[in-house]
């Protein structure tokens, strides 16, 4: 096979394993990926060495557990980090799978034929026609897709996440297959659910994914019957958006989850998320934005800003700012808010103003000390409400001037109740 030209790096490990009497070829992911000339994120080998020969071949290696990037299984498996460029285009990693059986026999355990041929360097084996597929950049499965799917309907997910890892694409009898089965999937797990639309929300071709989804009828299995069959116009459209667009964002869960159910308006957003069982801290983080994004979108001054990194943590603001950075580019909504607060924020950096207690010019011990207070709890309450003053005057953040706020603060009940409700700040 001429036009199949492994990278020197496989070439070397094949040659190790074969002076060592072995059987090995390169094979899935990165033989794939090869073939369609995409971008290489892991080499796989399919050997019968077993792990005390690749730990002496290979002292760098590990064997390893669990699942990589590729998406294929590593239970069991030996893994070789940082192989470095000789490997490809960049440092992919090398996955050794350990052969039981003939290799065709191996082969026909994947899940899809882009994954079934090896190649040992000389020798191609490819009982599916994979490399024809990988080439074309198309999905079949090894078994028969009515048979598989009849068997295993859950099979759909793992497809359409494949075809969301890879950019494949699903033909059109596979698609026509997936989406008959769309409602034998109803009592499907919903934490299983819902680990599987995030993987899918997190792939490199994440929009290619959302659209097989809705295409094949399995949209209402993660937001609900309910919402999906009330879906309003503006709803559809921002949906059409985000399946155009979202690949152009960082591939981050937490940020496209919850952009992507804040798509469903006039608080559809915590019905819809509410239909799978995530992770709760993915919950709270849309429920947080929901709360939260309006607060950021009517920031017009300094002091509002500072308010509102101050009451939030900049961990939560950097979030908020993030959830918006997305809207606007999915769909088409003015940044010229987003530069404000930036604009504003530089300034805040390059001007040291103060946002935060510890960026007061007084501490605990200064209250307690000038005798302005004798309890420590009641110092503490004093100097949590100092910041709202310097964020609307950040000059008078000197200890002079705090420590005679805090006076007035401690001996007027009217002053210290506007200090701590917002609408009263000013």
């Amino acid at each position: 096979m001429d036009d199949i030209r492994l990278p020197r790096g496989i070439k070397k490990i094949l040659r190790l394993l074969s002076e060592n009497k072995r059987t090995a070829a390169a094979a899935g992911a990165g033989l794939r990926e090869l073939a369609a000339e995409t971008e290489l994120t892991q080499w796989s080998v399919i050997t019968d060495a077993d792990a005390a020969l690749l730990a002496r071949l290979f002292p760098e290696g590990k064997q390893v557990g669990g699942s990589g990037s590729s998406g294929e299984s590593e239970a069991g498996m030996f893994r070789l980090e940082g192989f470095g460029p000789e490997a490809g285009d960049k440092d992919a990693p090398v996955v050794f799978y350990f052969l039981s059986g003939t290799m065709e026999e191996h082969l026909n355990s994947r899940l899809v034929t882009a994954d079934a041929f090896a190649f040992d360097g000389q020798q191609m084996t490819d009982p599916w026609g994979g490399l024809e597929d990988a080439r074309a950049e198309r999905i079949r499965t090894v078994r028969d897709s009515g048979e598989l799917l009849k068997e295993d309907p859950s099979a759909a997910f793992e497809l359409i996440e494949y075809a969301a890892r890879t950019g494949f694409s699903l033909e059109g009898e596979l698609k026509a297959r997936i989406t008959s089965v769309a409602s034998q999937l109803k009592e499907t797990d919903k934490t299983w659910l819902a680990r599987w639309f995030g993987r899918i929300l997190t792939a490199p071709h994440a929009g290619q994914g959302v659209l097989y989804i809705r295409d094949c009828k399995l949209f209402p299995l993660i937001v609900g019957e309910r919402i999906y069959r009330t879906m309003s116009k503006n709803e559809k459209k921002g949906l059409d958006m985000y399946i155009r667009r979202i690949d152009d964002t960082l591939p981050i869960l937490e940020r496209r989850l919850t952009v992507f159910y804040l798509g469903f308006l006039r608080k559809r957003d915590f019905a819809a998320m509410a239909h799978l069982n995530y992770d709760s801290a993915l919950r709270e983080k849309e429920i947080y934005a929901h709360k939260h994004l309006p607060d950021l979108h009517f920031i017009r001054k300094s002091k509002q800003l500072k308010r509102l990194i101050y009451d939030e943590g900049f961990d939560n603001y950097q979030f908020l700012e993030n959830i918006a950075k997305i809207q606007c580019k999915l769909y088409d909504i003015d940044t010229k808010g987003v530069f404000v607060r930036d604009t504003m924020l530089h300034e805040i950096s390059k001007n040291n103003e103060a946002v935060f207690i510890e960026d007061l010019a007084i501490k605990k011990k200064d209250l307690m000390e000038s005798g302005i207070v004798k309890d420590e709890k009641r110092a503490d309450l004093i100097l949590s409400l100092l910041p709202y003053y310097v964020h609307k005057w950040p000059k008078f953040n000197t200890k002079e001037i705090l420590l005679d706020q805090a006076k007035k603060i401690q001996r007027n009940k009217w002053k210290e109740f506007k200090l701590k409700h917002a609408y009263f700040r000013g």
